[in-house]
Parts: C-alpha cells; structure tokens; sequence
C-alpha cells in the first residue's frame, strides 16, 4: 500500500514537472505574439522531460526494491 502511494506521488510529482517545463519554454497557443521553438529548443526540452521520467522511474523502483526488502526481512527475524 505505501508503495502505491509513492509510486503515485512520484508520478504526479513528474507530471507537475513536465507541464512546468511545457508551460515555461512551449508558448500557449492562445496567446496573440506565438513564438515559434527551433529544433534544438525542442529537442532540449525533450530531453529534460526524458530525464525526469527516467529519475521517476528509479525513484519508484527503489521504493518497491525498498519495500521487498523490508518483508523480507520481516520474515528472516
């Protein structure tokens, strides 16, 4: 159960990173001065998304590691 919840708190902690990036170098297409974002920009912008989705994923890999251990533990003593 813990483990779900971080799990879901590491994803939504991602999502609200990922949408902060967006929001900071995309423009809002509903604005009137549109800013068009070269290749390199987008590139860049996509590897820093990658880069949190991967740092996420091992966050959430060490807490169900983490949580294995700790049963197994339980189980040794």
């Amino acid at each position: 159960m813990n483990t779900t919840l971080l799990h879901s708190l590491s994803i939504g902690t991602y999502n609200q990173l990922h949408k902060s990036i967006l929001n900071k170098f995309l423009p809002d297409p509903a604005n009137e001065r549109q800013l068009s974002t070269t290749t390199s920009k987008q590139s860049r912008i996509y590897s820093i998304i990658n880069k949190l989705g991967r740092k996420a994923d091992n966050f959430s890999q060490e807490v169900r590691e983490h949580g294995e251990y700790s049963c197994k533990l339980d189980i040794a003593i």
